[in-house]
């Protein structure tokens, strides 16, 4: 985490480098339980929730070696902006800490788990410049046993926009 950046690269095709961040993540509870899956976005908000999310490990690694992966309830919240419409800002709450193995802090000792983060208020739509493209999560590991069921296309969000005119 402490690495200096590498030099950005050209543009490729008239496209400018942007940055992005990304991790992967096992799901503990509901129906995607066990499941390995990957989040990435290069959106300000995003960029945002990693720096608090990366000063919080830093943190836990300066207080506590023993447990430093975060446990994490993924959370968003949304503002209306006036030219992309709702914006979709992802929030990673901190809900305990665990070791390489997996054993989290607050089943070792129960007086050492974190006290739940409340939410950010919604940062003003005028400081930040919004990604079109939405926080989502990616399923890199299939559970061997899993059926595919096939599910519904969803509906483009946003508001609508009139083709060019010809």
């Amino acid at each position: 985490m402490s690495a200096p950046k590498p030099p950005k690269p050209n543009p490729i095709d008239g496209f400018p480098f942007k940055d992005q961040r990304s991790f992967e993540a096992i799901c503990l509870i509901g129906e995607d339980a066990g499941r390995k899956v990957k989040f990435s976005n290069g959106s300000v908000g995003t960029l945002k929730a990693f720096k608090k999310l990366e000063d919080a490990v830093k943190a836990q690694l300066r207080k506590n070696r023993n447990y430093p992966c975060p446990v994490l309830e993924f959370e968003s919240e949304k503002y209306r902006h006036g030219d992309y419409g709702w914006i979709q800002n992802p929030i990673f709450r901190i809900v305990d800490w665990a070791d390489l193995a997996g054993n989290r802090m607050s089943e070792a000792d129960p007086a050492a788990a974190p006290a739940p983060q409340p939410a950010p208020k919604p940062a003003p739509a005028a400081a930040a410049k919004p990604s079109l493209k939405k926080p989502s999560l990616k399923v890199v590991e299939e559970a061997a046993e899993e059926t595919s069921a096939p599910q519904a296309a969803e509906a483009p969000r946003g508001p609508r926009r009139r083709p060019p005119a010809t």
